[in-house]
């Protein structure tokens, strides 16, 4: 069979200067979840786990997922606020949704929800969303109803 062509980007922005450990975890149709601990999957890659400010060597605050190739279905991204490292305020998150098509060489992005976490352990269904076979969003079938992808 041939391989799907195209990605869907996933992904996870907090602010630059707090120092908070947010772990991006994503599954698209027919995969099993992809996080930290568990960094690819069937279609899924996490490319970059940011740890805040412990021993990284970027201004930024970031996570990031790629598939090998866009299937219809479901797609989800979750956030998981792994270690709060005693930061009193309420965590402002933000998830990207995008498209690298086969028919396009440049990236679009689809969808951006914007998070507030409070508790450290705490794991929030960012974005749930539908492709079609023509690799677009499904209409009506994007919500935050909230499943579990690292099991708490």
């Amino acid at each position: 069979t041939k391989e799907p062509a195209g990605s869907v980007i996933l992904e996870l922005f907090w602010p630059n200067d707090i120092d908070v450990d947010l772990d991006l975890w994503v599954r698209a149709p027919g995969g099993g979840p992809v996080g930290y601990s568990n960094t690819e999957g069937l279609f899924f890659n996490l490319l970059r786990d940011d740890r805040g400010l412990t021993g990284d060597h970027t201004p930024l605050n970031y996570e990031i997922s790629f598939t090998r190739g866009i299937i219809q279905g479901e797609y989800q991204a979750n956030i998981h606020l792994f270690n709060k490292n005693n930061i009193k305020s309420a965590i402002p998150a933000t998830v990207i949704a995008s498209l690298v098509t086969p028919d396009k060489s440049y990236r679009k992005q689809i969808l951006e929800k914007n998070i507030i976490i409070k508790k450290q352990g705490k794991e929030i269904t960012a974005l749930r969303f539908k492709l079609n076979q023509n690799f677009e969003l499904v209409e009506g079938s994007v919500n935050s109803l909230r499943r579990s992808l690292i099991g708490n």
